[in-house]
């Protein structure tokens, strides 16, 4: 009897198996396969580069923009602004951005004291830099965001022509010694084959607010963000959501025009920034969320079956288990290497059990539990 009850549960465990599987496969065959197909620009960036504001937001930067700002204004551009928006800001930054722009007239600053009466955050921060710019063409970054090159500006800058009026880049993260690191050096690869990947099906949902550009009139038409104003995080993903089409926008995957910046080094600031990213999620169009989700709870169900095997395994379920490590890994590593930065590939294991887990529980706490009042 037990002999009998245990082959059929081992039955049931390799058909669970397989249907994890095959779900994973589904996704990859469809999203993964259109982000392979995306072009990977190898042309220099045309002669001819038209005027370009860069919008910064920056809350108690000051460390960031004194080592950052150099190589921002030292970008191989004929015509360009920066704009830094100082949200309310306590550190010094106010004061050293005053004494640089004395020097540099390409430098403006626009600052929002603290006050009581109105509700701020990084997507009112913007809409002052955006209103503020002196150019039409819009590039905006972070004031952690380091450009691979002294190009990054020009092919943004070349990428954002007609019939384009949206162009999104890719923000990697740099690694240090600690774990989390590269669990966020994962994440972000992750992250971004998922939405180049929807981007190439024509359903694109999302970028990185640290290496984007658009035209000016998009922003205007759709109003800015005044749909999703009060979410924190939305600047880079319901915007893009709600502007992109197919026609006007590219996915940019430039090894030269990535923005690098430093991955969070301990648990506590990760989880801040992983809560505060999630915060737009439940706003996703039904497509991207199902989308999204079914590769996800398959993720997870792996895992789980990973610790089921040793009750209910079977030779083949176990075959199949090491095979999809081996297939997903070097699935990563090829994206990787694609855009640049094939390395986190390597963390998969362990990072992709981090953020599976974390993300399920973050998406409950932000659905329950205390709202993120500043980003």
């Amino acid at each position: 009897m037990f002999s009998t009850n245990r082959v059929d549960a081992s039955h049931l465990f390799t058909l669970g198996v397989c249907a994890a599987l095959g779900l994973q496969l589904l996704y990859i065959m469809i999203v993964f396969r259109a982000f392979f197909a995306l072009p990977r620009a190898e042309d220099e960036p045309g002669s001819d580069p038209k005027p370009v504001s860069v919008v910064v937001c920056a809350r108690n930067e000051l460390e960031n923009l004194q080592r950052h700002l150099p190589l921002w204004l030292d970008q191989d551009h004929p015509k360009f602004e920066w704009v830094v928006v100082n949200d309310r800001s306590w550190d010094e930054s106010q004061d050293w951005l005053e004494s640089m722009a004395e020097r540099d007239s390409r430098l403006r600053i626009v600052e929002i004291k603290d006050t009581d009466r109105f509700w701020f955050g990084k997507n009112f921060a913007l809409t002052l830099g955006i209103k503020a710019a002196k150019y039409d063409r819009l590039v905006l970054t972070d004031a952690d965001g380091v450009p691979e090159s002294r190009d990054w500006l020009r092919r943004m800058d070349d990428a954002l022509r007609s019939p384009y009026d949206l162009v999104l880049g890719y923000g990697p993260y740099r690694t240090h010694k600690s774990w989390i690191s590269w669990v966020s050096a994962f994440d972000a690869l992750q992250t971004a084959v998922h939405y180049f990947g929807w981007s190439g099906l024509g359903k694109p949902y999302m970028g990185v607010g640290r290496n984007m550009a658009y035209q000016r009139a998009l922003f205007m038409a759709n109003k800015g963000f005044s749909g999703h104003m009060e979410v924190i995080s939305s600047d880079d993903d319901l915007f893009v959501a709600a502007v992109a089409t197919p026609e006007n926008h590219r996915a940019l995957i430039d090894p030269k025009a990535m923005v690098w910046s430093e991955a969070p080094t301990d648990v506590k600031a990760w989880w801040h920034q992983k809560k505060r990213h999630l915060l737009a999620a439940p706003r996703y169009r039904p497509l991207h969320r199902y989308g999204l989700g079914l590769w996800g709870l398959s993720t997870f169900a792996v895992y789980l079956m990973v610790l089921g095997w040793a009750f209910w395994g079977t030779p083949l379920s176990g075959y199949l288990l090491l095979g999809r490590f081996v297939l997903v890994t070097g699935l990563f590593y090829a994206s990787g290497r694609k855009l640049g930065t094939p390395k986190p590939a390597w963390a998969l294991l362990p990072a992709e059990l981090v953020i599976v887990v974390s993300q399920a529980v973050l998406l409950v706490a932000n659905r329950f539990g205390p709202k993120l009042k500043n980003w």
